[in-house]
């Protein structure tokens, strides 16, 4: 299960910091659409999915480990530094002054967690294998404890439709979350509300590689 992992410090600190803007500068379609892609995240056991989500696909996602060259390193702007996962083939940049840490957990899955304390600034990464294109309701519920998703939205990341939307966590109050499947891979994305426009920009900057 997905574990929100920022120390106590930061979470009054990101709780509070910032004024939040809207995704809509980078959303794909109308949030009252539905993306016809296959690869974004759709509450498949719903009857009809809810707006901003993906339609259903019978494919089946890759759930092995990806063979092929990799990209090379890319060269990250002035203040920027890039992250990189050579086993989950992706790489995003992110502002120099946080500090990236990964934590490996059970069944492949593994939390990032970029974070700068003394600004108030941070997000993680949950990333789980995942052999379904659309994100089932148990999924979300497992993963989503609060069960709250607002205002969901169709996005591309690199190519891939995903789905971003307000939620709700225990210590973090209100948070801005962006979920997508690739190759076998489930990833979300979450960081509180407040720096929603800031986590926007870092996603712009996401390659799978």
């Amino acid at each position: 299960m997905r574990q929100i992992t920022f120390g106590i410090g930061i979470l009054v600190l990101l709780a509070s910091v910032g004024g939040m803007l809207s995704w809509s500068q980078h959303r794909t379609i109308a949030q009252t659409q539905v993306a016809a892609a296959s690869n974004g995240i759709t509450l498949t056991e719903d009857p009809t999915p809810p707006p901003g989500f993906a339609s259903s696909s019978d494919m089946v996602a890759n759930d092995t480990q990806v063979v092929g060259p990799i990209a090379t390193p890319r060269t990250p702007p002035e203040g920027s530094k890039e992250y990189r996962s050579e086993h989950y083939r992706f790489s995003v940049f992110y502002p120099d002054s946080l500090q990236a840490q990964a934590y490996d957990e059970d069944k492949g899955e593994q939390t990032i967690t970029f974070q700068n304390p003394d600004a108030g600034q941070g997000f993680q990464i949950f990333i789980v294998p995942y052999g379904a294109r659309q994100v089932s309701a148990d999924r979300f519920k497992q993963d989503e404890p609060s069960g709250v998703m607002k205002e969901p939205l169709d996005i591309q990341i690199d190519g891939v439709t995903g789905t971003t939307f307000k939620s709700k966590d225990t210590f973090l109050g209100e948070t801005r979350e962006v979920w997508f499947i690739h190759d076998g891979y489930l990833f979300e994305i979450t960081t509180p509300i407040s720096l929603d426009a800031w986590l926007a920009s870092i996603m712009t900057t996401w390659k799978f590689i």
